[in-house]
């Protein structure tokens, strides 16, 4: 019992990493992100989320499930906090919908069915599908106007500690964790 308290407190980043995409793990600072994605650089024109981060890294493309995104890495007071993938092709709202359907279906054999799932097709047409896993928010979204192209992102991004009064839903951990390595 003392062995298993003292590698607790000497490794407890192990215990409580979330992981985000790929090899990224929530906290990362932006050289450990360079480590494994190299050919990541500092965005000529960075943005910002809502939860406040900053977008400091970008790979402005990057070949994912026989599609071309680029990668956006954001970063909060506590490291790594976000990556999102932009998917680079010019495509009207029904056709970036079946890649997120696509996706959608390659994810849930992996995750389970999606915690969210909404569709609005008013002047704003949007398509917003969520996985909510205990420590980390997965989403794909699709957002066009008219039968303009329309864009779509998939969101690797970390939660905030759920209160003691807010269900988590979880998937099990065989199911999830390594099947989502294996997909990424």
């Amino acid at each position: 019992m003392k062995i298993l308290l003292c590698l607790i407190l000497i490794f407890p980043s192990v215990l409580v990493a979330q992981n985000l995409w790929k090899e990224t793990v929530c906290g990362m600072t932006e050289q450990q992100v360079l480590e494994y994605f190299p050919e990541a650089q500092v965005p000529s024109k960075p943005s910002f989320i809502g939860t406040g981060a900053e977008e400091k890294l970008e790979i402005e493309k990057y070949r994912f499930r026989n599609r071309d995104f680029s990668v956006h890495f954001y970063f909060d007071d506590l490291g790594l906090a976000q990556v999102s993938l932009h998917i680079l092709e010019r495509n009207n709202h029904d056709a970036l919908a079946l890649v997120a359907n696509e996706l959608q279906i390659e994810l849930s054999s992996i995750l389970g069915e999606p915690t969210k799932k909404v569709e609005e097709n008013d002047l704003l047409r949007t398509l917003d599908i969520e996985w909510d896993r205990q420590k980390t928010k997965i989403g794909i979204f699709v957002l066009s106007t008219g039968d303009s192209d329309g864009i779509l992102n998939l969101n690797f991004q970390k939660k905030k500690t759920i209160g003691p009064n807010q269900a988590a839903h979880t998937t099990p951990a065989s199911r999830s964790a390594t099947g989502l390595r294996v997909w990424l």
